[in-house]
């Protein structure tokens, strides 16, 4: 039978145009011949990997297709992670202990460590350094030496208070009990990091020592402690938090101290020095066979959620697949009918299986009962994170982290010996930007993207292994952040992003699923704001004390000062207020004054989430009041912040404008930032 070249060509422009009618489309697609349908979906793969014209890329970013963004000022971003070599006598290493490292470091060490630490004479670095090893309970054993339990936050509590809380220089802390410790380990760490909170403006640095091998299973975990890192600035923003990974055991703590100097992820692998680095790539350039096939079978995780649903209907529409839908929820009504959706789309099978991917019990009985052969496995299930992380228990913990880490792992355990092209997880972008301090989204699927990497290194596992960081969907298509409009548009403001749709999205995974790649972080929006972003979250300059130098001029505020012994009105207050910011801002960030609306929000002038975080120290100066970066996931224009400051600290801000003004010129110099 002839091909009809010209017919395929017009039912791509009707694929392309801005006003698809999907029916039609489909009702197309079926009157093609089956040689007309390879055809076609071969044009329509390679697709998106040509070039627009009018696409304009900043240098370096890799770019896919301009026209299938958002609006014209979009772009589709992808980026990959990579460990970048660093000399050991570097000056990124080298640095001066005196000036940049805490007068008292704590180090949580094991006896092992400790002994190791007394027999090198170079071991120590300047200071005061005192170690703490695991005990059943709290206790002094000597000047430079305690012991207390690990896990207990009262006990550390107990322990910094001592050690941190009656010291009169600003300390630092080493902690190496997690190292290997699995998914034990991993809440060790939300207890120590609780515990510090009360005193976490007195440690300025915290550098957690783990154990990454990407050929080692075991030290994925370790290697998810990286969401801890992305996770803690907005409540820890005059701590700089570092990790230091290592292949062996033996490490001395002024290497760790050298190599933690900068806010980074650094991993020594033998006598390398590896810091954890980003770049934009081009998927086009690595592009190899198509792993999805006309009628092949698909096991979807989180198959009737509204993302996974999402890739389900392009399976059976586009593909004609066979399709396993796996999630929580009991069998209903709206699940067959999601099930004769896909049916009518075209897909040769739809079942649904109750299965939670974290009970390997369930997951076995369904790969005995398999009624087709699997050519890839779609792992979409995920739990939203919810919480501060101080406010989580440690079963809040397992169940947002549970399908990321052990369901990613039974996956593999139970359906390995299947014929698969491709198993896809489904992380987030989180894992490399954070997760509003959360914490344990960001370690679920920062340990998809270690597993990943170690599944790609082992030739026992079949299929290709994809981890695919996307960013925030729109929630109508089963994003996560839809329960939390107001944090969710400050993450995307603040970092120049937009959501995405299942209209470029699904394309786009088509590309990644086809491309050579591993990892692939995608980001949608503007690229001179995405890359300035996420570039800033890898490259920082050294732990030392950066002087802000703002010279604020202090203004009289003649209606604060009227009646010395009468409080200011809770509007005329708020006017005060929202003049200091306006001051605070424009100063801080050259920005106009007259320029500054009330009503916009900061990420409209250019603020972003490191911006913000020195807002924060700033305001904190000014005021006298404690405030974290936390606070603008909820108020984020001049306006709003004004209303929590009159609202939340009325009190102290009267007090606070009572006084005679200072006269008109005289300065008042913002402290340091850590």
């Amino acid at each position: 039978m002839t091909t009809n070249f010209s017919l395929i060509d017009n039912i791509l422009k009707d694929v392309f145009s801005k006003d698809i009618d999907r029916n039609e489309v489909i009702r197309q697609f079926e009157a093609l011949s089956d040689d007309e349908k390879e055809q076609f979906l071969g044009k329509v793969r390679s697709g998106p990997l040509r070039k627009n014209a009018e696409t304009q890329p900043i240098a370096g970013a890799g770019v896919i297709d301009g026209d299938r963004n958002r609006d014209a000022s979009a772009e589709t971003l992808i980026f990959q992670e990579y460990w970048q070599e660093v000399p050991l006598d570097a000056s990124e290493t080298e640095v001066d202990i005196h000036a940049s490292h805490a007068h008292r470091t704590i180090v949580f060490s094991d006896e092992n460590w400790l002994k190791e630490q007394a027999a090198d004479a170079n071991a120590a670095p300047v200071g005061d350094v005192i170690y703490v090893v695991r005990g059943d309970r709290f206790q002094k054993l000597s000047d430079r030496l305690y012991c207390c339990r690990a896990n207990d936050e009262v006990q550390l509590q107990t322990l910094f208070r001592r050690l941190v809380g009656e010291a009169e220089e600003a300390s630092s802390v080493v902690y190496a009990w997690s190292k290997g410790k699995g998914e034990a380990g991993i809440h060790e760490l939300f207890t120590l990091f609780k515990a510090i909170r009360p005193f976490a403006s007195q440690i300025s640095q915290l550098t957690l020592l783990g154990h990454y091998d990407h050929q080692s299973l075991d030290s994925c975990w370790d290697y998810a402690w990286i969401g801890f890192q992305r996770s803690l600035k907005p409540h820890y923003p005059a701590t700089v938090i570092s990790i230091v990974y290592s292949e062996s055991t033996t490490i001395g703590l002024k290497q760790v101290i050298a190599l933690s100097s900068r806010e980074s992820v650094v991993w020594l692998r033998g006598e390398q020095a590896c810091r954890l680095s980003v770049r934009a790539v081009d998927v086009a350039q690595n592009v190899k066979a198509a792993a999805l096939k006309q009628y092949g079978g698909y096991l979807i995780t989180g198959g009737v959620g509204a993302l996974g649903f999402t890739f389900a209907r392009h399976l059976a529409s586009h593909y004609q697949a066979k399709l396993i839908l796996v999630g929580r929820r009991p069998l209903s009504d709206t699940i067959r009918k999601q099930l004769n959706e896909l049916k009518q789309l075209g897909a040769r099978e739809a079942v649904y299986e109750t299965v939670d991917v974290r009970d390997e019990l369930g997951l076995t009985s369904l790969a005995h009962r398999l009624p087709f052969e699997l050519a890839g496995v779609i792992h979409a299930a995920g739990v939203e994170s919810d919480k501060a992380f101080f406010e989580k228990s440690a079963g809040d913990v397992r169940q947002v982290m549970g399908p990321k880490t052990i369901g990613t792992l039974l996956l593999d355990q139970v359906f390995g010996q299947q014929p698969l092209d491709f198993i896809c997880y489904f992380s987030s972008s989180a894992a490399l930007l954070g997760d509003f301090g959360g914490c344990d989204y960001a370690i679920a699927n920062r340990f998809q993207m270690g597993y990943g990497d170690y599944r790609e290194q082992n030739a026992r596992f079949r299929g290709k292994t994809i981890v695919i960081n996307w960013p925030l969907w729109d929630g109508a298509e089963g994003g996560m952040g839809a329960r939390h409009k107001e944090r969710t548009d400050f993450y995307l403001k603040t970092s120049g992003q937009k959501a995405l749709s299942a209209r470029y999205g699904i394309p786009l995974w088509c590309d990644l699923v086809q491309a050579g790649s591993t990892q692939s972080l995608v980001m949608i929006g503007d690229a001179r704001r995405i890359t300035s972003t996420l570039q800033r979250f890898y490259e920082r300059t050294p732990n030392r004390q950066v002087a802000l130098s703002l010279d604020i001029p202090v203004v009289a505020h003649p209606e604060a000062n009227a009646a010395k012994t009468t409080d200011v009105p809770d509007d005329e207050l708020k006017a005060i207020v929202a003049t200091d910011l306006k001051r605070l801002i424009s100063t801080g960030y050259k920005i106009a004054v007259d320029r500054l609306e009330e009503s916009v929000h900061l990420a409209e002038y250019g603020l972003d989430s490191i911006n913000l975080t020195e807002l924060a120290q700033q305001l904190s100066a000014h005021f006298a009041i404690e405030i974290t970066p936390a606070l603008f996931f909820s108020y984020i224009s001049i306006d709003q912040l004004s209303d929590y400051f009159v609202t939340q600290h009325r009190d102290h801000l009267q007090a606070f404008y009572r006084p005679a003004p200072a006269p008109i010129g005289s300065r008042m110099q913002i402290r340091p930032m850590p």
